[in-house]
């Protein structure tokens, strides 16, 4: 028997709304398309931080710290600390989604995940602030 959310005579819905609500969490593509976005956003944010790699190879500790201290240095910095922190935690949820039934272990890992994606993100970002201060 086909599925009624998809037949007109039971529901005034598209079948895309009905896909925006699917999924073990009722997130539908959101997941999806968040993971998407954030490894394009991280295809450029790689190339960019191997750019300033590139320019640090053979610099003395003094010197990269200048360069790093750069605000646009910094914002190359940050936007992969972010991206990554981002993907990192959209990832592991969808995982832990679809494969976690235990309801009570899946609560625990979100919850581990989130606080563990934060910490890294902030730990990364309070690092390069003190680097950008240190280095004006």
């Amino acid at each position: 028997m086909a599925d009624p959310r998809y037949s007109p005579a039971f529901s005034m819905h598209s079948r895309r709304s009905v896909a925006l609500g699917s999924g073990s969490t009722g997130h539908g593509v959101q997941h999806h398309l968040t993971m998407r976005l954030t490894g394009f956003l991280g295809i450029f944010a790689v190339g960019l931080l191997t750019l300033l790699v590139f320019c640090l190879i053979g610099k003395p500790y003094a010197e990269a710290v200048k360069v790093i201290s750069n605000p646009f240095s910094a914002a190359i910095l940050a936007l992969n600390f972010t991206v990554f922190a981002w993907h990192m935690q959209v990832g592991f949820a969808s995982i832990v989604e679809d494969y976690v039934r235990i309801r009570w272990l899946q609560l625990g890992l979100l919850l581990a995940n989130i606080v563990y994606c934060t910490f890294a993100w902030f730990i990364c970002m309070a690092s390069l602030v003190k680097i950008v201060a240190a280095g004006a």
